[in-house]
């Protein structure tokens, strides 16, 4: 900042803690998001159309930082009665720059984290389908409403927005039209960020397996809450879009939440598919469905019961046609939800009803058990 002139005694620059604060909560969201990418490249083979867009995401605020830095350069977070009119200049239009980048960041995480529960909802719940579609129109409507307003308030004397000799002449909206759809902007995003908090236990909670997994993936899908509060505290500091008499030293504030926000909602959408990274494989295997899986003794049962064919009325069900079953093993079908499934994949969902015939005190019923056919 050194070659930029100061016109006043007051020369206070806090544009530094946003640089620094912006860098670093990248760098973190970087590691998980690649982190994500690994997993489901290596681990699980398999990239999907969320990977695509936490990618965007991404490189969204990549270059929202990257243009921060360079907004710092040119005077963000000091006064602007501080700097010289050549310097305001170019502080002014790399701020409505970054401002585009901040937007499609959260638009293109939210919008990845709602597809990634898409894939994993089955069939049967087409409410929460609904919701989700729904997050996702009015994550893609709001937005992109937004980005067309910022450039749009001075028609097509863009460099209005930031040129002081160009302002005197052109005709554009009054800032407020700007900070009211930006209120609405972020009111939005909160509801999304509160819907996606509220969604993961409607989507896990009939699934079987142990209690102490089960509500560990609860908690990793829910931490969409705290982007949720980040988002109400950007909220607040949206104000500061209609102060523009010292537009340089008042963005700062609402960028430092923006970038929190941003970096959270990348880091929500990411970690749950982490999960294949941290859980422990163990040894041997099972016949599991979709949601669950049996044991390897009862599975090894079912096995030689359905080599023999039989299909007697008594109960007692035998395969008639070429079929496989996904083996996966013991305690690992929490992992498997988390792997998106094929688009062009068929599959076929039938229920066994498998009735054991043994004499021994350990004779058991298997009364109901859905096995995953493809």
């Amino acid at each position: 900042m050194s070659h930029l002139e100061c016109l006043s005694d007051n020369c206070t620059n806090r544009g530094t803690s946003l640089v620094i604060l912006a860098w670093v909560l990248f760098a973190v969201s970087t590691a998980i998001v690649g982190l994500r990418l690994w997993t489901r490249a290596f681990r699980v083979r398999r990239i999907t159309a969320d990977d695509y867009l936490i990618l965007a995401g991404s490189l969204c605020e990549l270059g929202h930082c990257t243009i921060i830095s360079i907004a710092y350069r040119w005077g963000l977070g000091r006064h602007l009665p501080s700097l010289a009119p050549s310097d305001a200049t170019q502080g002014l239009k790399f701020i409505l720059i970054l401002e585009s980048f901040s937007i499609m960041t959260s638009m293109f995480g939210r919008i990845s984290f709602c597809v990634f529960l898409l894939y994993l909802l089955g069939p049967a719940k087409k409410t929460l389908k609904i919701v989700l579609w729904i997050n996702i129109v009015q994550q893609l409507a709001i937005n992109i409403v937004m980005l067309i307003q910022i450039y749009a308030q001075c028609g097509t004397q863009i460099a209005a927005l930031w040129d002081q000799e160009v302002a005197a002449h052109a005709k554009c909206q009054s800032p407020n039209v700007e900070t009211d759809l930006a209120f609405a902007q972020s009111a939005l995003n909160s509801v999304c960020d509160l819907v996606l908090a509220i969604l993961p236990p409607f989507l896990l909670w009939d699934l079987q397996m142990p209690k102490a997994t089960k509500y560990g993936l609860l908690a990793v899908m829910m931490l969409s809450v705290f982007g949720f509060a980040a988002s109400l505290v950007k909220l607040v500091e949206i104000k500061n879009l209609g102060s523009r008499g010292d537009f340089t030293w008042n963005m700062v504030n609402l960028q430092l939440w923006v970038c929190v926000e941003n970096n959270i909602v990348l880091m929500y959408a990411s970690i749950p598919v982490l999960r294949p990274l941290v859980v422990q494989k163990k040894s041997g295997s099972s016949k599991s469905s979709r949601f669950g899986s049996l044991s390897k003794n009862e599975a090894s049962r079912s096995s030689r019961r359905e080599r023999e064919g039989g299909d007697r009325r008594s109960g007692r069900l035998g395969l008639k046609y070429g079929s496989s079953f996904k083996t996966l093993p013991d305690g690992a079908s929490e992992e498997y939800i988390l792997q998106p499934t094929r688009d062009d994949a068929i599959t076929r969902t039938t229920e066994l009803h498998v009735t054991t015939t043994s004499t021994g005190p350990d004779q058991r019923e298997l009364s109901k058990d859905s096995i995953s056919l493809k």
